[in-house]
């Protein structure tokens, strides 16, 4: 409930276009490998999903005990018929599995796990963070179905999907880590600033625009 009060796209998109300046400006693969492509991979599976099961929102149904609480919009057009599979719970239990698994990577040295210079493989550190790390995806997910939004067996599935892709995604990317993603020579260097110059416009589109419109039941 408390998670679910705070909007989506307060996090989420500021924090994708974080990982991609931190991604070009640091060259490394690590930001792609737990955040970006985990949740580009659910976020894109729900939609297709969502967009062919066709399954009506339980807070839409005539009657329904918490139809006072899903936001009207989503009770509107298309978005109506998106309940399967929980798209928001996919991309919180891909996110928990991906960085759970790079958390207990023995193949990543000490220097490369930190936070804030304390060393991640640091065994309660890491412990403690797993354990925020899976009371948010699973409070993402209550707070889907006690407002309406999801049926409990949307999220359920949803947290088993996401959890493989966040597995796939991650095991994919390992085989990039021997791959340097840093280019010598002028192109590079301008590709890379570019990149960042609009990651930066994104997140300032964000606040300056996207914020200002979410609705008030998301505020």
């Amino acid at each position: 409930y408390y998670f679910g009060l705070v909007p989506y796209e307060l996090y989420v998109l500021p924090g994708m276009f974080l990982a991609i300046c931190l991604m070009l400006l640091f060259q490394v693969v690590q930001p792609m490998q737990f955040h970006l492509l985990p949740h580009w991979f659910a976020f894109s599976i729900s939609l297709y999903l969502k967009h062919n099961v066709h399954r009506i929102r339980p807070g839409c149904e005539a009657g329904s005990a918490v139809k006072s609480l899903i936001d009207s919009k989503h009770c509107s057009g298309s978005t109506k018929h998106q309940s399967f599979p929980s798209g928001h719970t996919m991309i919180a239990f891909s996110l928990l599995t991906a960085c759970g698994m790079f958390l207990y990577d023995t193949s990543y040295s000490s220097a490369d796990k930190t936070l804030f210079g304390v060393p991640f493989d640091h065994g309660e550190l890491r412990f403690w963070a797993m354990m925020l790390f899976l009371f948010v995806a699973i409070n993402v997910g209550i707070h889907r179905v006690s407002y309406g939004y999801h049926h409990v067996s949307d999220v359920l599935i949803g947290a088993a999907l996401g959890s493989m892709i966040g597995f796939c995604s991650y095991v994919m990317c390992n085989k990039m880590r021997g791959v340097s993603i840093s280019k010598e020579g002028q192109w590079w260097t301008v590709i890379r600033y570019i990149g960042i110059a609009l990651s930066v416009l994104g997140i300032g589109h964000f606040f300056l625009y996207k914020f200002a419109h979410l609705t008030s039941i998301q505020h």
